[in-house]
């Protein structure tokens, strides 16, 4: 590894210090270095608060003169809830910036340090850092949050265990594994089915970043105001996404007890899922956690919905009729979907398998609510 390689991956590991505080915003990490030496670091560590740059500008002091940093992410040229960092940059005569990859929402930043006379080099690790932050580049091209798709099943393929003295099927550091997960998230979805049948709590039960919202996909609001999902809105939000044909009196009962209501287009019968996916956007949700059931993964995959997929297989086999697979319905794709960048980690005795659905699987169109047509 080359001494620059090595110093922005230093700045991207800062980065990740940033997950699940900083969103809609970017994850940023930030490595001054002078004379062969790392001077000052930094990273973005909470929204609204001072970019990774500042920070590490901060820390470096005046050894930043003439230094180079390394950012993952082209500096800022305007005026949010911070101060440009380009301004920062400039003052503190920085004479070279090394970045992995460029921000949608700053395409004149480059420029303005240019301007300067400071040297730019871009894409240094680009991809790696674009990967970093891909629900940040999806909602900013696109108006949709990145859904990242959850299940814990056996090896015959069984996402429930249809017996009284087994419930879960993966192992407890599995599940506490799921718990940070949501606690990153922005939002975690279910369809009405698997409420029905599991009646969840759906809450993140560890200390987290984020309280994510919980969300029903439900077209008939048929779920219990008797359900846990109800008498836990003390604990976190609850959104039931419906459309017109649920009974107005239900919702309102809804409304009373305190859940939100969100009206979509009829979809075959169900809750338009690309719809509520805008409307999450538009409100700049970054991360949707989808947790089923066999139904919503269908439709998800079927409407190309699905950015990431997290998969839990417990070294278990059911072998009922009447135990429910991962996937119920045809997603009517061509050929199968392979999964890309795929990665294995063993927790407990259960295996995680973590892979991103190709380009050609993803519905990228622009909505409304998108920062770059």
């Amino acid at each position: 590894m080359n001494p620059e390689e090595g110093y922005m991956r230093k700045a991207l590991g800062l980065a990740t210090l940033g997950r699940g505080k900083v969103e809609p915003n970017p994850m940023v990490g930030a490595v001054i270095v002078s004379r062969g030496s790392v001077v000052g670091t930094g990273y973005h560590s909470r929204f609204g608060g001072p970019h990774a740059e500042v920070n590490a500008l901060k820390a470096a002091g005046e050894k930043a003169r003439g230094a180079c940093i390394y950012v993952t992410l082209a500096p800022c040229n305007s005026h949010g809830k911070t101060p440009p960092c380009t301004d920062a940059l400039v003052k503190a005569g920085i004479r070279r910036v090394v970045f992995a990859t460029e921000d949608p929402r700053q395409d004149s930043s480059v420029e303005t340090l240019k301007q300067h006379g400071i040297q730019i080099v871009p894409g240094l690790l680009e991809e790696e850092a674009t990967q970093m932050n891909a629900p940040y580049f999806k909602l900013a091209s696109t108006g949709l949050p990145y859904v990242t798709a959850k299940w814990a099943m056996t090896l015959d393929g069984r996402v429930s265990i249809p017996h009284p003295r087994e419930r879960w099927i993966s192992a407890e550091q599995s599940r506490t594994h799921v718990q940070r997960t949501r606690g990153v998230m922005d939002v975690i979805m279910m369809g009405i089915g698997t409420v029905i049948a599991d009646d969840p709590e759906l809450t993140c039960r560890i200390a987290s970043p984020r309280k994510p919202l919980r969300l029903v996909l439900d077209s008939k609001a048929r779920i219990s105001l008797d359900s846990t999902l109800v008498r836990t809105l003390d604990i976190a939000d609850l959104t039931i996404a419906t459309t017109r044909q649920a009974p107005e009196e239900k919702l309102s009962a809804l409304e009373k007890a305190g859940c939100r209501i969100m009206i979509t287009d009829d979809l075959d019968g169900r809750v338009r899922l690309r719809q509520v996916l805008e409307n999450l956007g538009a409100e700049r949700a970054t991360n949707v956690l989808l947790e089923g059931g066999p139904t919503v993964f269908a439709a998800a995959f079927r409407q190309k919905l699905v950015d990431r997929v997290m998969v839990y297989t417990a070294p278990k086999i059911v072998g009922h009729q009447d135990a429910r697979g991962v996937i119920e319905e045809p997603i009517d794709h061509p050929t199968p979907i392979h999964l890309e960048k795929v990665t294995y980690e063993e927790i407990d005795h259960d295996i995680l398998m973590v892979g991103h659905v190709p380009d050609e699987y993803r519905d990228l169109k622009p909505g409304s609510s998108a920062v770059t047509q």
